[in-house]
């Protein structure tokens, strides 16, 4: 039996999506690696295009396959390549043309909050991700919302296979670097991811600064963009801490120096950092909306994205209520361990095998 890994996530930007790809990938090729039994009898093999890009796998082994790249790649030389065997596409998009394969189909955020995106990405979503589903032998998504949100819209025809959850245990391999943070700042001060997305919701967390600045707290905000969100550096007179984009060494020891992370998002189909955070110990504040819920569970505290004195009162609690951090540190960290990479990968492979009976 031969399983086709579509490997096009190699030699795109690593988003949120492909970093899922690259995690389960990973822990593939470390199960065949070590030889375990769940992947015996399976010959796996990741098509990529050509690049000339490093290689990414040990033991599984990686073919350029050609003509093509991009969409082009995808739709007509992956399924040549593939012929009958098994396909796992990791990113949403599959060849309509493969003869079996397994799919993961992310989210339904297209279609729920279209303004994110552009006319074209939505046209091309709409025509192509209700026949991957239909031509995948088995689907997959990343939490019970999603399945439900995309059987809702219309989107997938039949519930979803399996759930296939993100997870942030890769933080394990990753050793903490140095930030350098003014002293008042480090003293307390809360963690925000930034985005060019509106969907990320950054502003509630800028529009209390000042409030968090006459308690003694200051917001930091790590990621890309940011100068697209807060205009030039230092617009904010200092209460607001635009560090740009970080090293994941960097937003380690940030998730292990903040009071809290805030993840006030309008949508997640899943929502990593709010784990990732969890998994380092750091107390947690999630919007009360799409998948974030579920994905945390009782390990975090939710508020309503549209509510900015809930988020501050929040966060004074976690400072002020005696035992309340420490119980959700505790209860976070917990509730991250619920969540593999490998569990995940395995259930993969499970599907994988469906497929090809």
């Amino acid at each position: 039996m031969r399983v086709i890994i579509n490997g096009r996530f190699l030699d795109k930007p690593t988003t949120g999506v492909e970093r899922y790809a690259r995690e389960i990938a990973r822990v593939i090729d470390r199960l065949v690696e070590v030889g375990d039994p769940q992947v015996q009898g399976v010959d796996f093999v990741i098509a990529r295009p050509r690049s000339g890009a490093p290689r990414f796998a040990s033991a599984i082994p990686e073919v350029e396959v050609g003509p093509g790249q991009g969409v082009l790649w995808e739709q007509v030389t992956l399924p040549r390549f593939a012929g009958r065997d098994v396909v796992i596409n990791l990113c949403n998009m599959a060849p309509l043309a493969a003869r079996s394969q397994v799919t993961c189909v992310h989210d339904a955020h297209p279609w729920l909050m279209p303004e994110n995106f552009s006319r074209a990405f939505r046209t091309w979503y709409d025509l192509m991700i209700p026949r991957v589903i239909r031509r995948s032998a088995r689907w997959t998504t990343v939490s019970e919302y999603s399945g439900r949100m995309l059987q809702e819209l219309g989107i997938a025809v039949r519930a979803p296979d399996a759930v296939t959850y993100n997870a942030a245990d890769n933080f394990d391999r990753i050793e903490p670097e140095p930030v350098a943070l003014p002293d008042d700042v480090r003293k307390s001060y809360v963690l925000c991811l930034g985005s060019q997305s509106a969907n990320k919701n950054i502003g509630l967390i800028v529009g209390i600064a000042d409030e968090l600045a006459r308690q003694g707290i200051s917001v930091v905000v790590a990621g890309g963009g940011a100068s697209r969100i807060f205009g030039e550096q230092g617009a904010y007179g200092g209460k607001v801490v635009d560090l740009g984009r970080v090293s994941d060494g960097e937003l380690k020891t940030l998730y292990a120096g903040a009071l809290a992370f805030l993840f006030p998002s309008f949508y997640e189909g899943f929502g990593v950092p709010p784990v990732e955070a969890m998994q380092m110990g750091c107390p947690v504040i999630v919007s009360d909306t799409s998948a974030l819920p579920e994905v945390v569970g009782d390990g975090a505290l939710l508020a309503d994205p549209r509510d900015g004195a809930k988020w501050l009162e929040s966060i004074l609690r976690i400072r002020d209520e005696e035992g309340l951090r420490s119980e959700l540190v505790r209860k976070g960290y917990e509730r991250a361990a619920c969540y593999s990479w490998e569990g995940s990968a395995r259930t993969m492979v499970a599907l994988a095998r469906e497929a090809a009976r």
